[in-house]
């Protein structure tokens, strides 16, 4: 097959793959050295909405601005197609990696399927923030760069809905179908997160979640046949994950926020630099750091049990999850406690300057870095579930 040898400004380097929507080519753009792909769709002989649907996928890549989804660099219609212009992954796709590393008869190393997982997470949660479900999230379209660096991509059947719409149309590759569409209710989120749990199972065994002869046989399974486990060789925590996301009960599947909530994700994100990142996407009420004034009793709840208190002898910073919102992290003044929000006896940070409004996405490391340095102090207590004051 004779390749175009330009497309607009861009000089087709390699065909890189082709499919139902259309050829992916390996490009560069004149006078400038950086490797791109264009991803070419007919716009041939197709319907008013048939073209509004495949126009999609640019309409979407413009507003999406994180670091684990396929950068958009363009878009542009010649000769009846549309061209897609995007970052080029010199890695290839999850899919390949993992057949790849099946070879070698071992399974992967735990602290890279953290590693994944996490950013795969980050990527799907920033979608979901913007109310963009990604309908086919599959290990072919997680795209990889540099030393495990993950892209989201491939949102050619993505969707964006208001708060709280469900979506109808069946849709996705059928491996990672989730139990709600393969009984043809509405969805919503909680479905790539089904495809998300797929995605860590086939991380730690090679495997898709099921597999069968036909695909009655398989959305048979996926909606009836027990979830499988992944090798012991793995830890606790991480077998835990597994069966904590592929809940077949969509009312009780976790969302992706959730997910990136739960102690041990937090943990490994902490452990792998990503943290901070996902603070970002989660947002809101789930990251804050605040300062106690000297001579200010701090009370720590579990429920009505309290499980400590204790005057804080010198300022201090506390960045926490959650506890502030759910009221069990109080200020206690002469003997009466007030919820910490509103209380006169703090300070917030926020983006570094010391200010009196709630904070939200903090870099939470960098401004814990820089009160230190200010005030002249080693350590900064971090809150958790267990805290202790010394």
């Amino acid at each position: 097959m004779n390749l175009p040898k330009k497309i607009g400004d861009y000089t087709i380097i390699k065909e890189l793959g082709n499919g139902a929507y259309g050829v992916v080519y390996q490009v560069i753009k004149e006078n400038n050295p950086t490797i791109l792909v264009l991803k070419q769709i007919s716009l041939k002989n197709l319907k008013p909405e048939e073209k509004k649907n495949i126009e999609n996928e640019a309409n979407l890549l413009k507003e999406l601005n994180s670091k684990y989804i396929v950068k958009y660099i363009e878009s542009f219609e010649k000769n009846n197609y549309l061209n897609i212009i995007m970052e080029y992954c010199d890695q290839g796709d999850l899919c390949l990696l993992l057949k790849s590393k099946k070879k070698t008869n071992q399974l992967i190393a735990e602290k890279w399927v953290w590693k994944l997982f996490l950013q795969i997470s980050i990527g799907l949660a920033y979608l979901h923030k913007k109310n963009i479900l990604h309908r086919d999230l599959k290990s072919l379209n997680i795209f990889l760069k540099g030393e495990f660096e993950v892209k989201i991509g491939d949102l050619g059947v993505a969707k964006k809905l208001e708060k709280q719409q469900f979506a109808k149309t069946f849709i996705g590759t059928p491996y990672y179908l989730s139990p709600e569409i393969c009984e043809d209710r509405e969805y919503n989120d909680k479905s790539d997160v089904w495809a998300l749990g797929c995605i860590l199972y086939e991380l730690c065994t090679y495997k898709h979640l099921f597999e069968a002869n036909s695909q009655g046989a398989l959305i048979l399974k996926i909606m009836t046949a027990p979830i499988p486990h992944i090798s012991n060789c793995y830890s606790e925590q991480l077998r835990n994950l597994v069966k904590d996301i592929l809940i077949k009960d969509d009312r009780k599947r976790p969302s992706v926020k959730d997910i990136l909530n739960m102690s041990s994700v937090v943990e490994n994100a902490k452990k792998f630099g990503l943290y901070k990142d996902v603070c970002d996407v989660i947002g809101g009420k789930n990251d804050k750091v605040v300062i106690v004034k000297k001579n200010t009793n701090v009370q720590f709840s579990e429920g009505n049990k309290v499980k400590f208190q204790s005057n804080v002898k010198s300022n201090h910073v506390f960045v926490n999850n959650n506890l502030i919102n759910e009221g069990r992290f109080n200020i206690v003044n002469k003997g009466v406690s007030n919820n910490l929000i509103g209380n006169n006896n703090f300070n917030y940070i926020n983006s570094g300057q010391f200010k009196d409004n709630v904070l939200n996405n903090i870099e939470s490391e960098r401004i814990s870095e820089k009160y230190k340095k200010e005030q002249n102090i080693k350590k900064i207590p971090h809150f958790n579930s267990e805290v202790n004051i010394k």
